[in-house]
């Protein structure tokens, strides 16, 4: 096109580029000029409260800002025939940083976000990837043990075909013709395929109803009841055997859900000469589909995929039986057979 316009003009085509670019910030300048020459006077206050009313219930505001971006794709096509390489600058303090994160069982979608080094010459970025147990699957190819997932100037990446319940190591940086930025890391695991509505945790597992969700704890195999502790709230729950030294925290955290705390119940149950605690706590609000029912017990840890949970209701009543079992008969005490064990329910 410059060579086409430089014959006709009887001109060079560096001469051409040169001056097609000060027509271009000449009308550019014009336009906000005029905008700006507009607003000092009443009138023109008016018109644009009265233009931006009408592009809310019509095309004038899409139009106006469709030819506002071409015009500014336009001086930058110009800016990069007449400077070429010399807009472009190094992003070594375009370091990029991952943004939003969705992960299923199969599947994480990585978005992340950079300032960028020229508003002239998009940025590249660089996606590796790296599991816990080796290298991934990648597509470009192997750089000492990373794999490289994607070049390009995007900001979102879909990865998928994952195992599921396994965490996987990325790393971004962006680059062009004149350096590269540092990397930026981060570690996200996919989310487990749920076994009847549950999963694990540390150190547990899990199931659910729509009325109850029940934990199954691992114990050593000299644990009695009255070495077990529980402390259950609306919202937290810890578990810990008091029998050794230090107490042993089983588990501890902020519940994912509130639960009636006192309606818990839980069990010491023995099979095979190993021991497991079994405790049951009823949902504070019944779950009756896939978008109520819980992903996790404890909110900081790995949630299930709820693609692949229960429609709709869960049937089932879920107890706490054999040996010990402590019911809560009030907010402050609880009724055993045994008076030196001890339950706390708060």
């Amino acid at each position: 096109m410059i060579q086409t316009v430089s014959q006709w003009l009887g001109q060079d085509p560096k001469q051409t580029t040169k001056i097609l670019t000060v027509v271009a910030y000449a009308h550019f300048f014009t336009l906000i000029f005029l905008f700006v020459g507009h607003l000092c006077f009443k009138r023109g206050r008016k018109n644009l409260r009265k233009y931006w009313r009408l592009s809310k219930e019509g095309p004038f505001y899409r139009v106006c800002a469709w030819i506002f971006w071409k015009w500014i794709a336009f001086v930058v096509w110009v800016d990069r025939i007449a400077f070429g390489e010399r807009l472009v600058v190094t992003p070594e303090g375009c370091k990029p940083k991952f943004t939003v994160i969705k992960t299923q069982s199969d599947r994480i979608i990585l978005n992340w976000s950079a300032d960028r080094s020229s508003w002239m010459y998009p940025d590249q970025y660089e996606l590796q990837v790296r599991s816990s147990s080796g290298a991934a699957s990648g597509e470009k190819g192997t750089i000492e043990g990373w794999d490289v997932l994607y070049c390009g100037n995007g900001l979102k990446y879909d990865f998928v075909g994952l195992t599921p319940d396994t965490p996987y190591h990325f790393r971004i940086k962006t680059f062009n013709n004149k350096g590269e930025s540092a990397w930026c890391g981060g570690t996200f695991e996919t989310r487990q395929v749920p076994v009847e509505d549950g999963g694990k945790g540390l150190g547990y597992t899990w199931k659910q109803t729509s009325q109850e969700v029940q934990l199954t704890i691992p114990c050593r195999p000299a644990a009695k009841a009255k070495d077990i502790v529980v402390i259950c709230k609306a919202t937290t729950l810890c578990v810990k055997d008091t029998g050794v030294s230090p107490p042993n925290v089983l588990v501890d955290g902020e519940l994912s859900n509130s639960v009636k705390g006192s309606e818990a119940s839980w069990a010491l149950q023995e099979d095979g000469g190993t021991k497991r605690l079994v405790v049951v706590m009823e949902k504070a609000e019944p779950t009756n589909d896939r978008k109520s029912h819980w992903r996790n017990v404890i909110k900081s840890h790995a949630p299930v995929d709820h693609r692949f949970l229960s429609k709709g209701l869960i049937p089932g009543k879920l107890e706490a039986y054999r040996l010990h079992v402590f019911r809560i008969e009030s907010p402050q005490t609880m009724q055993h057979s045994d008076p030196s064990c001890v339950v706390k329910v708060l």
